[in-house]
């Protein structure tokens, strides 16, 4: 008969258990939560207007009986005679058709990251609603992370604050929520030609429409740069005539049934795609009193910005390319360019001094325009976007700012679609971190 022989447990291994211990009495809760939500990952379909147009609920996909353009309505609260104004051109005949019915976008629900991280400003999420509308609603809401713990939100002009200070976006959280302000590749059929792109000296410009956008042919001899300045047209229900010029606004094509006063604009992207072997191609963007000049050099492969005419940033363009996409954009007090998508440059503007600045960029009202001079040039795919206008909790533009900062463990979250969302503005603070379920990540859907 033999002794079991007792083997004590090596110090290493009993640190190592106690470790899986201690995860697995952290995880079990979690874990339990998630697996009452139906696990891990999930889909579900937006239902309600407050992300439009991130993601949509039910809503009408809509072609422009004009330009051609498709855009999409809320089908829950639309006009009653189901006439829908097109954003693009401001065409207001388009019928809203049962046809053109579609069902709230499907997302994807991923609870994995917040097992291990806090949510990140920027995150959407789905969560908890605080309030639901009814008893038969989902008990859940898609919102958007807008100020962490501690920090004190506020709104001003539509811009989102913390702490007093803007809440900058990086370029790939301004393409994410940008809205559609005018595509010059949809061109209205029963109006002029003319558009929105109009050269400054209309009878002394090197500057001719063509097919897919804009072709620059110089004179013999001219070196100065020749401008095309965009004019926008105020595409909504006013009683005026579509081709008013105004002044870009908070305009949207979702809410077709929402009366509201709309506020100007001055946070744009411009994206173009631009055909050059030679000269000289530049684009100005104006923040007044701050006007922001980007000139690329493409016989030197060199870019310049300046600001309101001096001189801040010289340096390489990227690799050498016949063709490629151009994005500019102004955008929370920062300007941002990217060359084939890729971000170049990015700096704050808004607080650099105005006082003695040069102003030797073109004037006028207009808030964008794309010059050239030297070799010849194509311009295409021109598209104007604008950034999401934050409203305060009155539904307003009046600046806004919180009582207090928010509570540990406490977070800010704001719907996309400001005009009709619910949430923390009207749920009087904040949500707790226990409350959100998992980031939402949209299925089926470009990216802008």
């Amino acid at each position: 008969m033999s002794l079991a022989q007792f083997v004590p447990i090596d110090p290493l291994s009993r640190l190592r258990l106690s470790v899986l211990l201690l995860m697995a009495a952290v995880l079990a809760p979690a874990l339990f939560r998630l697996t009452c939500i139906h696990g891990l990952l999930r889909t579900i379909r937006i239902d309600g207007p407050s992300m439009a147009e991130t993601p949509c609920g039910n809503h009408f996909r809509v072609t422009c009986g004009d330009c051609g353009i498709t855009f999409r309505c809320d089908a829950d609260d639309y006009p009653d005679d189901r006439r829908a104004v097109c954003p693009n051109c401001g065409y207001r005949e388009n019928e809203l058709r049962d046809d053109d019915l579609r069902r709230g976008d499907r997302v994807l629900v991923d609870t994995w990251p917040y097992l291990w991280s806090a949510p990140r400003r920027g995150d959407m999420v789905m969560l908890i609603d605080p309030l639901p509308p009814n008893k038969t609603a989902s008990p859940f809401a898609v919102k958007r992370i807008a100020a962490l713990p501690r920090e004190r939100p506020g709104i001003r002009h539509g811009d989102l604050l913390a702490d007093g200070k803007a809440v900058r976006k990086s370029l790939n959280e301004l393409r994410e929520v940008s809205l559609l302000v005018h595509d010059n590749d949809y061109q209205p059929r029963s109006l002029p030609t003319s558009g929105r792109w109009l050269p400054t000296e209309p009878n002394n410009s090197d500057w001719r429409a063509s097919s897919g956008g804009f072709r620059f042919l110089p004179a013999v001899g001219r070196e100065e740069a020749q401008w095309l300045s965009y004019e926008h047209w105020h595409a909504s229900a006013s009683p005026e005539p579509r081709t008013t010029a105004t002044a870009i606004q908070d305009n949207d094509s979702y809410n077709q049934a929402v009366t509201r006063g709309l506020n100007p604009v001055r946070d744009l992207l411009l994206r173009c795609h631009v055909q050059a072997e030679s000269g000289d191609f530049i684009v100005t963007l104006q923040d007044p009193p701050h006007k922001i000049t980007l000139h690329l050099q493409l016989d030197s492969r060199r870019f310049l910005v300046l600001k309101n005419g001096s001189t801040i940033i010289a340096d390489n363009l990227p690799r050498s390319a016949r063709e490629f996409t151009l994005e500019a954009a102004l955008c929370d007090g920062r300007f941002l360019f990217a060359y084939n998508r890729h971000l170049v440059t990015a700096f704050g503007y808004d607080e650099m001094p105005v006082a003695g600045d040069r102003q030797i960029a073109p004037g006028g009202k207009s808030l964008l325009q794309i010059g050239a001079y030297g070799g010849p040039l194509e311009v295409s795919h021109l598209q104007v976007r604008r950034d999401n206008y934050y409203l305060n909790p009155n539904r307003l533009s009046g600046e806004w700012q919180a009582e207090a900062p928010l509570a540990d463990g406490h977070f800010f979250l704001l719907g996309d679609n400001s005009p009709v969302s619910v949430d923390s503005r009207q749920w009087g603070g904040g949500v707790a971190r226990d409350q959100i379920v998992g980031r939402v990540i949209p299925l089926g859907r470009q990216e802008p």
